[in-house]
């Protein structure tokens, strides 16, 4: 795992990581989800709309569109956004996880 990404928690269906992304310090929420912008506030808690950062919403519909997607938003990050990845399957959640260094096992509930 990269030093810089890090779990901070687990989901139902996804997980809760601390990444940076072109320098930025972001809060990035990988989960399962179809892509319904309305979701967005069941899945990313009040105080981050309320935080300073503006909230991204990237859907990815499979596993070989991750690393586009994390390439696009990177491109239009500032410090404390937060970057919300609404993915179509498990395998695709596991690959956007994986592109940040997390293995889909570490965000197994236990």
């Amino acid at each position: 795992m990269s030093p810089t990404n890090q779990l901070l928690a687990t989901l139902d269906d996804g997980a809760v990581l601390q990444v940076h992304l072109d320098g930025h310090p972001v809060q990035a929420y990988v989960v399962v989800s179809e892509p319904n912008i309305d979701r967005v506030a069941d899945i990313v808690p009040q105080e981050r709309f309320e935080a300073d950062g503006d909230i991204h919403v990237m859907a990815v519909a499979q596993p070989q569109d991750a690393s586009a997607m994390i390439d696009d938003v990177s491109q239009n990050l500032n410090t404390d956004d937060t970057i919300v990845f609404l993915c179509f399957d498990s395998a695709t959640k596991d690959e956007v996880l994986k592109q940040f260094g997390i293995s889909a096992g570490q965000t197994k509930h236990h």
